[in-house]
């Protein structure tokens, strides 16, 4: 990349604030706490301890306690397998040892702590830590699950941003066993240690990467490290994992860094190992950017993204806003919200996390959009402004907020409200419509131009392109009370996991509404920002790689449209569920905690990696690779070159020479370019060719590339083809075959062959074909390979691509099980192991499970024979019928081990007619989910029992649901979800198991009769009405019920007939009594699964179901 592009500076202001270097942040603790066993940590001299006994002894503690209940240690005081210790128990109700730490015991400035618990371990109950953080009286840690061993075990937590003031109901913290009144187990704790430490449990104890970020402008990346030992051994691969160099850095003191400040531009990964009696690994990425260009944050900048105020700690957020200049994001987007300003009516306080970061932002040169909104606890019950007094203080907090900005100098761009036309953001009265909007744009579109000349107020903002609702909201006048118009829309799973910007229905949408605007605007010119849009890496989700790709594509393919401005959703991961949506639509990795902050909690979703800071995900670089090429050049469309798959938007300059191209195939598109005065080839991580004058064919893929020059693109054939095997072991050397084309006229003479730093050379024009090994990586994932074919002189004569999934050496995973026998039915776990590698037997030594609360292990040793998959079935005694549980098996081969773990239910589906088991019970088993602060009084309100069977040709649901109120005053079969109804979904795979095809249902007695309507259809089907479905729906106001039964065809599930296997299914029951206004009537809903009831659909948490008798 360019060293020589102009860094415009941070604006001077009159305060006073602390500007941090690109890659560089203060380390600040964070609130919270991580459940890690660790002897080394726990065995240094505590500074503060309790022994509890009775009475206890106390060492640097003033007093601890057991209970909220006025409980004393006598009452509670016991003796377990011949120790001393606090019992919890039921009566009186005790489930906390409160700890008040003496003063005189916590070093001045502490901001860490570790809390070694000693206990007997019962039941499968959580343990966590509630203590006083600078944030929060009571932060909350981590969760540790109890393995009820029935033995004596220590747990270390770690907390963090440490604020010991006794703030918990008089004392520091307290040790909380979690469970409900009458159901406390009886888990006994005998000491409670505290020892105070200015680095995490991984630093003192094994190895932690301590960067605050991980993201470097060029000449200063040096990365920190912890660890006991004396010295690292570490690994640099470059965007594809390929090693590029190896080293070692000394320790001293338990601290040092490994310097690569002479890495160029990139993307990389780096793995580094201590030995602490055995090796431990951790693993990380990290970019090296050069300044933005010249115009990055420009009037006109076209790239953007946003943060969310408080998600994270303050050093991430400060690390993040440096990430953000470094890229070349010109534009942001930040919450103020109402209620942060406004905590007493007509009074404003500018002193909020909201407003420092806009300022923060403001003074390192970008232009920041503050988001008006949502809801004031002070106007309308907290819901959406909808009365003329609640309306009226939001305009009057909106313009009092744009007032103090234009003033600060800080920004002039104003969101309003968010997603107003979804139920998701929207709980007020009017209801969803553009009048309603309206009602409320139009008093703070005044407001806010009144505070502010320059104002430019964002709307409406809404989810989706919504071009019917646009289409009213510029009829109404929308547009005279806006500057500058803006949606949000996405697409990322709109057919499946990892759905391309090419095929979202909203990008077409995009087109038709910027060619509204431009019509009704007149001479206004009103400009279109994409205020949302992005692509998750969620389990569920895009690949991270495929995420790069999008972080390109999506923006420009968005240009291409006519949007003037562009904000990425979004730059960090705004927490640890893995599984979860809303935790990774983030360009940038979370960073590993070992705490909540504030409620963002690490959970059982969350491994915990020791890379104490920021890190990139391939996507940020790839987009700050996007910035440099196209800032500062005019978008010229994109050129015709006789294929859908194939695309070239043109990116003009000054000269010729400065044209930039964006080229990437959908399909198996090549190119040829030609060019008289050479160009550069740049891949989308930044790595650069230079390419003297002449021709050369370029294959492409969904990984765009970029040429600049004067050049000419034309479609052509392949001169060669890249053979690589579909999948490669993690590690393991990868062949890869490279034939020239049929029908290809490559020239004779010698070429080079080179990708991944191997190279040959040959004359492909007699030999036809070379076989290269490139060296193994250690990434999972895919893997994509780069052949570049150069002449004698290094011209470039062609490059070719290919793929490969990188794959465990082995894997693992559980399922449940379901058999008929005599008399019943028998249940078990069946495990299974895949040998990933072809050529070498497996030899498992011995399986770890666990399902609930059961557990054990399996000694018998198993071979699987390479390429092979071999099962073992465990017996579970105790299935717990239609309840999900977590299962999990370990799989050990010599010092390797694999594991899988995951929700489960066992959930027969009987024979029609044949039924020997009870139906569902949702009245203990269905789990409420209230919509707009709805509720649910109990049974008579919403519940009943549920029972699903199957014959040769159908499923069938029979349901019978007690409701006090029956409204389904819907006549589109469509709205169906809207009212009174029932929905439910199936899975054709095992519901974690990713690729399958979900169908959607629902099932309503309307005033015409009952309705039986599929929203999501299999394959080959559409929406509507579902086709051979048959339907029995009464309702006995009397009784209070409403009874379904339901009969749907296999074939209209997607499937050919009866489905064998465990596969997914999840139910819901609406509830609307009428007394929600607005057009989703529903108070919430009654769910035996999940997953189908909120955004998005989410197959992975349905229960697991299986055919039976």
């Amino acid at each position: 990349m360019s060293t020589n592009a102009m860094f415009s500076p941070p604006r001077t202001r009159t305060r006073r604030r602390r500007l941090l270097s690109a890659g560089v942040a203060t380390a600040v603790a964070v609130a919270g706490l991580v459940a890690v066993s660790s002897p080394a940590a726990t065995a240094a001299t505590p500074d503060a301890s309790a022994i509890l006994t009775a009475p206890p002894q106390l060492h640097g503690v003033d007093k601890v306690r057991p209970g909220d209940n006025s409980a004393t240690a006598d009452m509670v005081a016991t003796t377990v397998d011949g120790r001393q210790c606090w019992q919890m128990q039921n009566d009186p109700a005790v489930r906390y040892v409160y700890v008040d730490v003496a003063d005189a015991a916590i070093p001045a400035g502490a901001t860490r702590a570790i809390v070694t618990v000693d206990y007997h371990d019962v039941g499968t109950a959580g343990m966590l830590v509630n203590y006083n953080s600078t944030t929060n009286a009571w932060a909350n840690s981590s969760l540790y699950r109890l393995t009820d061993t029935s033995g004596w075990k220590s747990h270390s937590f770690e907390l963090t941003d440490i604020k010991f003031t006794n703030r918990a109901n008089g004392s520091d913290f307290r040790v909380q066993v979690q469970g409900a009144d009458g159901a406390i187990p009886p888990v006994c704790i005998s000491g409670i240690s505290v020892r105070f430490t200015d680095q995490p449990i991984a630093a003192l104890d094994s190895l932690a990467i301590m960067s605050p970020s991980l993201i470097f402008k060029e000449g200063q990346a040096s990365v920190d490290v912890a660890t006991p030992a004396e010295e690292v051994s570490w690994r640099l691969g470059d965007a594809d994992d390929v090693e590029l160099r190896t080293g070692t850095a000394a320790v001293a003191d338990g601290e040092g860094s490994i310097d690569l400040k002479d890495l160029p531009f990139g993307y990389y990964t780096l793995s580094v190992t201590a030995d602490v009696g055995e090796p431990v690994t951790r693993t990380t990425s990290l970019a090296v950017l050069d300044d933005p260009p010249a115009g990055w944050n420009d009037g006109d900048a076209f790239f953007g993204t946003q943060i969310h105020r408080g998600h994270q700690p303050t050093a991430q957020t400060e690390a993040l806003m440096d990430a953000m200049v470094l890229a070349g994001y010109g534009k942001s987007r930040i919450e103020t919200t109402w209620g942060e300003v406004e905590k007493t009516k007509g009074q404003y306080d500018f002193s909020g996390e909201g407003v420092r970061v806009v300022g923060e932002l403001a003074d390192r040169g970008q232009q920041v959009m503050w988001n008006a909104g949502l809801t004031s606890p002070l106007y309308d019950g907290n819901r959406t402004p909808a009365s003329p007094e609640a309306i009226s203080a939001f305009a009057a907090y909106v313009g009092a907020t744009a007032a103090h900005y234009s003033a600060a100098g800080d920004s002039h761009d104003i969101g309003i409200l968010n997603e107003y036309n979804s139920s998701g953001f929207n709980n007020g009265t009017c209801g969803l419509t553009a009048a309603c909007y309206l009602d409320i744009l139009k008093p703070t579109f005044t407001a806010a131009h009144a505070a502010d000349a320059k104002a430019n107020v964002i709307a409406p903002i809404t989810a989706g392109v919504q071009l019917a609702w646009a289409k009213d909201f510029i009829a109404q006048g929308g547009l005279d009370h806006l500057d500058t118009y803006a949606t949000n829309y996405y697409g990322y799973s709109e057919h499946g996991a990892g759905t391309p910007p090419e095929q979202a229905s909203d990008l077409k949408n995009l087109e038709q509404l910027t060619a509204m605007i431009d019509e009704a605007d007149g001479d206004r010119d009103i400009p279109v920002r994409i205020t949302e849009n992005g692509w998750p890496t969620h389990d569920a989700g895009s690949t991270q790689e495929q995420q790069a790709d999008y972080a390109i594509r999506g923006p420009l393919l968005a240009q291409l449209a006519g949007a003037d401005e562009y904000l990425w959703y979004d730059l960090y991961d705004d927490g640890f569920n893995s599984g979860e949506r809303e935790d990774r639509f983030g360009l940038i990795n979370r960073a590993d905690d070992t705490a909540c902050y504030l409620w963002k909690c690490p959970g059982d979703n969350y491994t915990y990696g020791a890379v104490h800071g920021i890190s990139p995900k391939p996507g940020f670089v790839s987009q700050a690779v996007a910035i440099r090429q196209t800032v500062g050049k005019t978008p010229a469309g994109r050129e015709d070159l006789g294929s859908d798959s194939l695309y070239s938007l043109r990116y003009t300059g000054d000269r010729a020479a400065d044209t930039t191209r964006v080229l990437w195939s959908t399909g198996t598109d090549s190119v040829q370019i030609n060019s008289g005065n050479g160009y550069v080839l740049t891949d989308q991580f930044g790595r650069s060719r230079n390419v003297p004058k002449g021709s050369a064919v370029v294959q492409l893929t969904g990984s765009p590339v970029f040429v600049t020059g004067d050049a000419t693109v034309a479609p052509s054939a392949p001169l060669v083809d890249v053979s690589v095997a579909e999948s490669s072991v993690q590690g393991a050397d990868l062949p890869v075959t490279v034939t020239v084309a049929d029908g290809a006229d490559i020239k004779g003479g010698e070429l080079t062959v080179a990708a991944s730093g191997v190279q040959k050379k040959v004359n492909l024009a007699d030999t036809g074909k070379v076989s290269l090994t490139l060296p193994g990586v250690t990434r999972l994932g895919e893997r994509e390979v780069a052949v570049t074919l150069t002449d004698k002189k290094g011209r470039l004569v062609s490059e070719g691509r290919g793929k490969t999934a990188v794959v465990d050496p082995f894997s693992v995973s559980a399922r449940p099980s379901i058999s008929t026998e005599a008399g019943g039915y028998a249940y078990s776990l069946d495990v299974s192991v895949v040998n990933n590698a072809a050529n070498t037997d497996l030899t498992i030594d011995s399986f770890d499970w666990k399902v609930g609360n059961l557990s054990g292990t399996v000694t018998q040793g198993l071979t699987v024979p390479g390429g092979a998959t071999k099962s073992v079935s465990v017996p579970i005694d105790d299935p717990k019928l239609y309840t999900t549980q977590t299962a999990s098996v370990v799989a050990h081969s010599g010092e390797l081990t694999r594991s899988d773990s995951g929700p489960i239910s066992f959930s027969p589906i009987e024979k029609d007619g044949a039924q020997t088991l009870d139906p569902i019970d949702l009245n203990t088993i269905g789990k409420w989910n209230p919509i707009r602060s709805g509720t649910r009084t109990g049974p008579a309100d919403l519940g009943g029992g549920l029972q699903y069977t199957a014959t040769q040709d159908a499923l069938v649901m029979r349901a019978t649901i007690t409701d006090d109120v029956h409204q389904a005053d819907r006549t589109d079969p469509a709205l169906s979800w809207q009212a009174d109804s029932v929905q439910f979904n199936t899975y054709d795979l095992f519901p974690t198991v990713l690729g399958g095809e979900r169908v959607e249902i629902a099932a309503a007695l309307y005033a015409s009769g009952p309705i039986v309507y599929t929203f999501t259809p299999p394959a080959g089907q559409k929406a509507g009405l579902t086709p051979g479905a048959t339907a029995e729906i009464v309702r006995d106001e009397d009784a209070g019920t409403t009874t379904y039964d339901v009969s749907v065809p296999w074939s209209s599930l997607g499937y050919d007939g009866p489905p064998s296997g465990v596969w997914g299914l999840s139910f819901l029951v609406n509830d609307a009594d009428g007394d929600i206004p607005g057009t989703d009537a529903r108070a919430g809903y009654l769910e035996w699964g999940a997953g189908v009831g909120a955004a998005p659909k989410n197959p992975a948490l349905f229960k697991s179901v299986q055919l039976v008798g």
